[in-house]
């Protein structure tokens, strides 16, 4: 399995990573490969939804310059 050293690590985020793993009661390596785990998918998230809102964007009618109001119709209907 590959492994991953880092070698400047800021030790605010040190820290923050060790209380995780105690916290969770894991080691170091367990809480940074969870928490990697855990962007890749917010990534993957982040990536489906973009996609999913291009979608929609690219499927809106666009309705021709002469195309009665909406308005008037709905207060056509009603009328009925």
């Amino acid at each position: 399995m590959p492994s991953l050293h880092i070698h400047t690590m800021p030790q605010d985020l040190y820290g923050y990573l060790q209380t995780l793993a105690f916290a969770k009661n894991c080691s170091l390596e367990t809480q940074v490969i969870t928490l990697l785990y855990q962007s890749k998918q917010q990534q993957k998230t982040c990536e489906q939804q973009t996609n999913l809102l291009a979608d929609i964007y690219h499927s809106r009618v666009v309705l021709p310059k002469n195309a009665p109001d909406s308005v008037a119709l709905l207060r056509e209907d009603r009328a009925r």
